[in-house]
């Protein structure tokens, strides 16, 4: 497919986002809160902003009659160091991609496609140019080109027929009209005041907004020319019912007026809900559909989702959803609550949320629950990525499996990168009552309320692999398996200065290898450690920067901090509040009181206050690779073939940088069941089952990477590759009480990719 021309668009902010912030700083306070309602007290007043994980997206992709424009956001880059990326349009999805690329400039953030063909479906994905080699970006997004149907409240015609800008409808509900009349079609909206609404919008009606007067494609800007909807009394802003092709909604601002029921509500069907931002709703988003059958797509991308008085995104019923470059922030209840999420009659239905933040809402972050579905041989599958949780009033991110009992099915959740902070609960809280797996890798959870990482468990056993990650300065453990039948293998992690211990797990026999606890009270409690490193060394230091030192924070006012116990810092150290990325200084002490400036605000309690070393430039940003001489290197468990490995993050095959992936990762390579299940007594003839997920393992690499170890020595290890799964052979003496089985990062899949995390199975023998 060639076109007729393709130009950059002029750089503009993305969209929405920044109307969000800008509504909020002219209401003369530049702050947010939560609205009244029947939810919990209101969370601290705070600011609305991006996630810093390095990310590119597409957030808008709006047609018209032979081309089609596209936006995207690039954030978390230093100056100067923004990707290359490329831009594909295609009339097939499963093809896109191998057309030729749109090459595009590194501080371009649009570009429109010209020389399209009339009436026809496109996709539109954006990719990292990796140097000839192109790795996708989501979300891939749909446009349908065609004339469009023009609205405007300062429309003066006489007879409007919404055909052209000097025509164009005084109102959206005539120009959805229109859209009916003809079978759909995209409507484009004015940057104006539509009033108060409560609309259905037809089938295959995309509505686009932010149009300067004349409707010039090249002009859109929803920042600029905010096209702004108001509710009408307790019903819905607008609502789709849609049984043919998606419906899209792409820059628009709707404010609910405290009262309508939902900015924008699914009952039906397939959505695409783009560079929207919806405030003062009962709900934001509001998906609640069928009970039964094939879950339909809903994409939420580039959108923000604030001040509604219950979820800024709501879900019920059989759905699958992908939230990209979003931030939910001040919801009265959840920033996204999936409750409940049924799987469907038949195959998976998942959730992907990437590139997102969820701030200061009054519940949970996210809370995500996996109720029993009709459906027999069925699957959840929910992945996170890149995403920051701060300061909401209860847990960061919660996921309950609630599907015990119910026959062939199964949850896969998998957390990278993400980072959460400051919260009321715990970091990452995890109800695992039914069969699947969990894995959470290259994640920072720190400064929460309650455990960095929660997990709880009643009926079937699983496996919760935990890789390359941080869990620091949390009110209660780093890592809690307290409850239940999973057990949990935690691999070149960091456990640093949690008030209530570093990991526990007192019923299943969990496991820890090559990691590290640093300035840790009972680093590891019911865990079989291989290759832990325990330090209390701040000078120098393990990492390349870390803090000195943690203390309990129980109160806090305008002034400063109250501590739990008497600080072992002086004044003028630099100090930083809740993992809040905000350098402080500590300007007085007085018994267990510290004054701190800049002046801190409200957050959940308990939370940590950190201290750190002096710095040419105040810097509070942790590196937790290892520092000049540092006792980490060569410190983890070596390979079988005598390599040497360092313990903490940087020393795993896929290590890197807790709390952010780089763009494009590839899926990790790692492990994803286990038979017998972790802590579970087997006889001395047992083979032990290890399945993989992310790739195949290649039968060539199991003798270089496979170990098993028993007392003071090793032991011949014979394993068989089954497809997935990995089958390490009982020992010709079978097994003894104690061995260790660790599978190290030179394996490697079938594309070539090192296993994640090495991993260490402790064997239980009655």
């Amino acid at each position: 497919m060639g076109f007729a021309q393709s130009r950059a668009m002029p750089l503009r902010p993305p969209p929405l986002l920044i109307l969000a912030l800008g509504l909020a700083c002219a209401s003369g306070c530049g702050r947010l809160t939560a609205p009244g309602g029947n939810g919990p007290a209101a969370p601290p007043t705070l600011d609305l902003g991006l996630s810093a994980h390095p990310s590119a997206a597409l957030v808008s992709v709006v047609p018209e009659a032979g081309r089609v424009a596209a936006t995207w956001r690039v954030a978390g880059f230093d100056p100067g160091t923004e990707p290359q990326l490329a831009l594909f349009v295609g009339t097939d999805a499963a093809t896109l991609f191998a057309t030729p690329p749109i090459d595009l400039d590194v501080t371009a953030r649009g570009h429109i496609a010209d020389g399209l063909a009339p009436d026809q479906l496109y996709f539109v994905g954006l990719a990292l140019d990796t140097g000839g080699a192109h790795e996708p970006l989501p979300p891939v997004l749909r446009a349908r080109t065609g004339d469009p149907i023009y609205a405007d409240p300062a429309s003066t015609a006489a007879t409007p027929t919404g055909d052209d800008p000097n025509s164009a409808f005084p109102t959206l509900a005539a120009a959805l009209l229109r859209a009916l009349d003809i079978g759909g079609g995209n409507v484009f909206l004015a940057g104006a005041d539509f009033g108060g609404l409560a609309l259905e919008v037809p089938e295959e009606a995309h509505v686009y907004g932010g149009f300067a007067p004349g409707f010039v494609l090249e002009e859109r800007d929803p920042g600029a020319h905010p096209t702004l909807l108001r509710g009408s009394g307790s019903a819905n802003v607008l609502t789709i019912d849609s049984t043919l092709d998606a419906v899209v909604l792409d820059g628009l601002f709707i404010d609910g007026a405290g009262s309508a029921s939902a900015g924008v509500e699914v009952v039906r069907g397939r959505a695409e809900l783009r560079s929207l931002s919806v405030r003062a709703c009962r709900r934001g988003i509001k998906l609640q559909g069928p009970q039964t059958g094939t879950p339909p797509l809903v994409r939420v991308s580039g959108g923000a989702f604030f001040s509604n008085d219950l979820q800024g995104i709501s879900l019920e019923g059989v759905y699958s959803l992908e939230v990209q470059s979003c931030v939910l922030s001040a919801n009265g209840q959840e920033g996204l609550d999936a409750n409940d999420l049924i799987a469907p009659t038949a195959g998976d239905v998942h959730i992907s949320v990437r590139d997102s933040r969820f701030v200061g809402n009054a519940a949970e972050g996210l809370d995500i629950d996996l109720a029993a579905g009709l459906g027999f041989d069925v699957g959840y599958r929910i992945e996170l990525e890149d995403c920051d949780f701060e300061r909401n009033l209860e847990s960061g991110v919660r996921i309950d499996m609630d599907f015990e009992g119910a026959p062939d099915h199964r949850a896969d959740l998998s957390l990278l990168g993400l980072h959460t902070s400051g919260n009321g609960g715990s970091g990452i809280d995890l109800d695992l009552d039914a069969e699947g797996t969990a894995f959470v890798h290259r994640c920072v959870s720190s400064a929460n309320s309650g455990n960095g990482l929660n997990a709880t468990s009643e009926t079937r056993a699983g496996l919760l692999l935990i890789s390359s990650s941080v869990f620091m300065g949390n009110a209660g453990r780093g890592v809690s398996l307290s409850e239940g039948n999973w057990g949990g293998i935690v691999s070149h992690c960091v456990l640093a200065g949690n008030d209530g211990g570093g990991m526990a797990s007192p019923f299943v026999g969990s496991s820890s290898i090559s990691s590290v606890a640093y300035l840790q009270p009972s680093p590891w409690s019911g865990t079989r450690v291989r290759a832990g490193l325990i330090t209390s060394e701040t000078l120098p230091s393990p990492f390349e920067h870390a803090p000195t030192a943690f203390a309990r924070v129980v109160a806090i006012d305008s002034a400063g901090v109250e501590l739990a116990t008497t600080p072992s810092f002086g004044v003028g150290t630099l100090v930083e509040l809740a993992d809040d990325g905000t350098p402080r200084s500590a300007t007085s002490l007085s018994g267990r009181d510290v004054a701190l400036a800049p002046a801190p605000s409200a957050r959940p309690l308990p939370t940590s206050l950190a201290a750190f070393p002096a710095a040419p430039e105040a810097n509070t940003r942790e590196s937790w690779a290892p520092g000049a001489g540092s006792a980490l290197v060569g410190a983890g468990s070596p390979r079988p073939d005598g390599a040497p490995v360092d313990a903490g993050p940087f020393g795993a095959p896929a290590g890197g940088a807790p709390g952010q992936l780089e763009l494009g990762s590839a899926e990790p390579f790692r492990a994803a069941g286990l038979e017998p299940p972790l802590g579970q007594a087997f006889t001395p003839s047992t083979d032990l089952l290890l399945d993989f997920a992310g790739g195949a393992p290649d039968p060539a690499s199991v003798p270089v990477s496979l170990r098993i170890l028993r007392g003071g020595g090793e032991i011949g290890a014979s394993a068989m590759v089954e497809g997935a799964r990995l089958r390490v052979l009982a020992p010709a003496a079978g097994w003894q009480d104690g061995d260790l089985v660790e599978v190290h990062g030179n394996l490697r899949s079938l594309e070539g990719r090192c296993l994640a995390s090495a991993i260490g199975v402790p064997v239980r023998v009655p």
